[in-house]
């Protein structure tokens, strides 16, 4: 952690960094982060444009690689590493004020729970100050990595409750149909979404949808 950012290794050529970012000024709303350019240059970087609103800021880790939620997680890695980004992120946008939460599809490890029992999914409120990062990351020392629900499924919770005002950023490396569409609600409902992609595939297919 120590202050970092984002990782080193995630660097990718991201067309916004030659055609209108700059660096995160204090009273910049939260939606107009870049979040691939901000990859790239290791700091808070903001596109050139003017928004109405500060929203608050909603971390989600996509557990998901597949859509059979039946099969296990093979690419533990790849899930610890985008944890670790998020603890990352989460720690820069708190300690700058910014209200910032975490969620994941994944579930707490309990011990001696049974596997019978429903595996509820994660999610931490937005909120700012230290204290609220430490509950962040004691919540994320107790993930087990394996799917409670489908991604597509956990987004759903988030619509029924009717959440609005919202800056989500993925951590993923899988999208789907049922996902997109999902997204697609959160916006219409007032809420922004963006991506951190975790696979070169996944980063290519974003900035062609333009979700990078």
């Amino acid at each position: 952690m120590q202050g970092d950012f984002f990782v080193k290794r995630w660097i990718v050529e991201d067309p916004f960094i030659n055609a209108g970012v700059r660096e995160y000024e204090a009273g910049d709303p939260l939606r107009s982060v870049n979040w691939n350019a901000s990859a790239r240059a290791q700091t808070m970087q903001v596109n050139k444009k003017d928004f109405a609103a500060d929203y608050r800021l909603m971390i989600y880790v996509n557990f998901d690689y597949d859509e059979d939620i039946r099969l296990p997680v093979n690419e533990t890695d790849l899930i610890e590493k985008a944890i670790s980004y998020a603890a990352s992120i989460a720690n820069y946008t708190t300690s700058k004020g910014i209200p910032t939460g975490f969620g994941c599809n994944g579930y707490l490890y309990v011990p001696g729970e049974t596997k019978d029992v429903r595996k509820k999914s994660v999610r931490i409120e937005p909120r700012t100050g230290k204290i609220h990062f430490n509950q962040i990351l004691k919540t994320m020392a107790k993930l087990k990595i394996d799917r409670s629900m489908p991604f597509h499924q956990f987004l759903k919770e988030d619509l029924d409750h009717n959440q609005t005002k919202t800056d989500y950023l993925f951590i993923s490396a899988f999208s789907s149909v049922k996902i997109e569409k999902n997204v697609r609600l959160l916006q219409r409902k007032g809420n922004t979404v963006d991506y951190l992609w975790m696979t070169e595939v996944n980063r290519a297919i974003g900035a062609e949808r333009g979700t990078l």
